[in-house]
């Protein structure tokens, strides 16, 4: 009797081998897929995170309401505070919308939050590529942003590498959100030609070619500044802004490592207004190059802040107009020697300018704290101090000292 053989058909393998395909396939969509175990898991950790969030900024902002008593408004620095001691290092942008309303941004998470009329609203994850943004708005570089021709802030949400130009006719705001703007490429980091105000971050630049300044405000251009560092960093020599238009700051720096922190030019009618708690500051050895540079036609305003030279002058005027009040100007410069003989960089420098100080601090090391080759100088009152004997020396010049100036050393007057 023939023997029966048994065994698996070629049909049964191929039918298990789809059968066990049918099961791995369920059993990944179960895992990964959209209602998955594993994507859900995710989502429910997306969500926590969101949620912690979302109440470390209530908790932030009901403690502020609860200060006020409802009766004004949050400001981002408020808010900021709060959540700070919240969490310590909380890594979050805080932005004022025009409405009067908060944005809260946390860079890791890349979430969004609107923050007002008593309520946290989640706005959403920040597309990813996305460097500023104007409303919902979002843009992969800054300058995309400023050609959009908003008519409210443009907010920028990293730190770029990026030069960009304000053109005629725009009138622009950008708020850095202690984010940075570095040059890319041997150009400007800004150019000015119509009006931007610029808000708390840092402006730098470095590997500019020659004659190239940081920023450049062209004619009728304007440049608001406030709370911003503006720093070329160690390159050639050249100035940090070279203004033709006109410059407001209230706050912030404006450095210079090797030249002018501030350069104006004949014939331009530029103008400078300096206030508040500003500082210019040149550390450069270049001893020649002020701190600011008045240029015959411009007008600089110093009402408030701090100007400081560690080499040369703090201040020069050439046929200007300067304006001092309620500031600080001040120089640690030294005689130069040399075979020609000796070379003085005073604090201030005033040839042939208009010079008005009315209540400012004027300091000066081993040079003179002033001096006026010709034009007019008129100090109503202040302090004027200097550890050389010399404190105030004119030459050729129109001078007035008001009776409640304080003058440390000899005022020297000679006409020829």
């Amino acid at each position: 009797m023939k023997k029966e053989e048994r065994g698996i058909t070629l049909i049964s393998l191929v039918i298990t081998i789809l059968v066990l395909l049918i099961l791995a396939g369920v059993s990944i969509v179960m895992l990964t897929g959209e209602n998955g175990v594993l994507t859900q898991a995710e989502n429910s950790k997306i969500e926590n995170k969101r949620g912690e969030e979302e109440e470390k900024v209530k908790l932030a902002y009901n403690a502020n309401m609860t200060k006020k008593l409802g009766s004004e408004e949050i400001t981002e620095s408020e808010l900021r505070e709060e959540l700070g001691q919240i969490e310590e290092g909380q890594s979050a942008q805080i932005t004022s919308n025009e409405d009067g309303t908060l944005n809260v941004y946390f860079e890791d998470t890349k979430n969004n939050y609107n923050v007002g009329d008593g309520k946290v609203t989640f706005l959403g994850v920040i597309p990813e590529g996305m460097l500023a943004r104007v409303g919902e708005s979002y843009y992969t570089t800054l300058q995309e942003a400023i050609n959009s021709n908003p008519s409210t802030e443009i907010y920028l949400l990293k730190s770029v590498s990026e030069n960009i130009t304000i053109g005629e006719n725009q009138n622009i705001i950008i708020i850095l959100n202690n984010q940075r703007i570095k040059n890319n490429g041997e150009m400007p980091t800004i150019t000015v030609s119509g009006e931007v105000s610029i808000k708390e971050g840092k402006i730098t630049g470095e590997k500019y070619t020659a004659s190239t300044p940081s920023i450049k405000v062209n004619d009728n251009g304007v440049l608001n500044l406030s709370e911003v560092t503006v720093n070329r960093e160690n390159t050639n020599n050249w100035e940090t802004l070279e203004l033709y238009g006109t410059l407001n700051m209230d706050s912030g720096i404006i450095i210079s490592n090797n030249s002018n922190a501030i350069c104006t030019y004949d014939g331009h009618n530029s103008n400078i207004n300096i206030s508040g708690t500003a500082e210019v500051i040149a550390t450069g050895t270049i001893r020649a190059r002020p701190t600011i540079s008045v240029a015959k036609g411009t007008t600089a305003t110093i009402s408030g802040g701090t100007v400081y030279s560690v080499n040369g002058s703090a201040i020069a005027t050439k046929e200007g107009v300067l304006r001092i009040s309620n500031a600080k100007i001040s120089s640690t410069s030294k005689w130069e020697s040399s075979s020609n003989g000796s070379t003085s960089y005073p604090t201030i420098n005033n040839i042939s300018g208009d010079v008005l100080i009315d209540g400012a601090e004027i300091t000066s090391t081993e040079c003179q704290a002033i001096i006026s080759n010709g034009g007019n100088l008129n100090i109503v009152k202040g302090k004027i101090t200097s550890e050389y004997e010399i404190t105030i020396h004119s030459v050729n010049a129109t001078v007035e000292i008001g009776e409640e100036t304080i003058i440390s050393g000899e005022v020297k007057e000679e006409k020829y």
